[in-house]
């Protein structure tokens, strides 16, 4: 063997055996990785005795116990750490690791298939609702919002939005609103909805609502019952009608920065806690809101049942469905999921 071929050896040998270190170390670090506590952050904008806050509680209660401890959520309520814009900015930097983060506002910003959820008279209860977090068209909607540096993980409820007017009786029809200023959510399509029906809908703050309707800016909002309870909205407004008119979901997301650094094993840890919680926390707001609708009618508030809405928005909701599956296909393949 020549003084070249040893040389060359040596130095194959001389890498290997570098080569071999660097992958221990690689692993070795990972290792210790995974085995260092992790302290996650989540967010969202409901009060700090909300059922969402109790099911983020949830989540802390399973991460940890299947973590062995070593995994841990610190929560941020009531908007802690600023709206919603902010909010989802934060977790797609990963500076936030997960947020509840409504329907409303996640449908303006480049996902507008999400609007699907906001189709009039989809769902008579929040049972049929959560049923359709497992259809195709529910997680394709979720898959969408990879392209933005989220994992959707699940959807999460806030209840039924039904109608609560300051003297405006029971309501069943446009005839009922026409002419009506009603407080809605910030979202187009719902907006679209009681333009449609002859209402004049207006978006305010939650915290501006109260004042509103004991000044008379506005004669009625559109709202969850345990939104309406547990603001005291009935001090000023006793007429609710329970009109179904759309189930309000939030997005259950995680920044797609922090789910990547994590390992496969911590991955299915996160995922699985998630699935818990929600569902759990479903159940919550679904027993929450027979508890909150008995509260109300103790309070004298004038319960009305809307049985038939064909007299009255059968035209408005046909109309948006056929308009709104013509924008998009995964709206259309939704409504028919759901009628099926």
């Amino acid at each position: 063997m020549n003084r070249k071929q040893i040389i060359l050896m040596v130095l194959t040998m001389v890498i290997a055996l570098l080569t071999a270190c660097g992958s221990n170390a690689e692993e070795s670090s990972a290792i210790e990785n995974q085995n260092e506590p992790i302290v996650f952050k989540l967010t969202h904008i409901e009060s700090q005795n909300s059922d969402w806050q109790k099911t983020a509680e949830k989540f802390n209660e399973e991460l940890s116990n299947l973590s062995n401890g070593r995994m841990t959520v610190e929560t941020f309520p009531a908007g802690q750490l600023g709206p919603e814009a902010d909010m989802v900015e934060q977790i797609i930097a990963g500076n936030t690791d997960f947020g509840i983060i409504t329907n409303a506002y996640m449908g303006t910003r480049d996902a507008e298939a999400l609007n699907a959820w906001f189709m009039p008279f989809l769902f008579s209860k929040i049972e049929d609702a959560s049923k359709m977090r497992e259809s195709d068209s529910a997680k394709q909607m979720l898959e969408e919002l990879e392209k933005q540096g989220i994992k959707g993980m699940d959807y999460l409820f806030a209840g039924n939005h039904h109608v609560l007017m300051k003297n405006g009786g029971m309501i069943s029809g446009p005839d009922d609103v026409t002419g009506k200023k009603i407080r809605v959510i910030g979202n187009p399509v719902v907006q679209d909805f009681w333009m449609r029906a002859g209402a004049s809908p207006i978006s305010l703050p939650l915290t501006e609502v109260y004042m509103a309707l004991e000044t008379g800016i506005v004669d009625g909002i559109h709202m969850s019952i345990d939104g309406t309870a547990t603001s005291q909205f009935y001090e000023v407004a006793d007429d609710l009608s329970l009109l179904s008119q759309i189930s309000f979901p939030a997005i259950v997301m995680m920044s797609k920065v922090t789910y990547d650094s994590l390992s496969s094993e911590d991955q299915k840890i996160v995922e699985e806690a998630m699935k818990i919680a929600v569902d759990w926390g479903i159940e919550k707001v679904i027993s929450s809101e027979e508890e909150y609708l008995n509260e109300l009618e103790e309070k004298n508030v004038n319960i009305h049942t809307v049985d038939d809405l064909d007299s009255g928005f059968q035209e408005i909701r046909d109309a948006m469905y056929e308009e709104y599956s013509e924008t998009n296909p995964l709206i259309k393949k939704f409504i028919e999921e759901v009628q099926e």
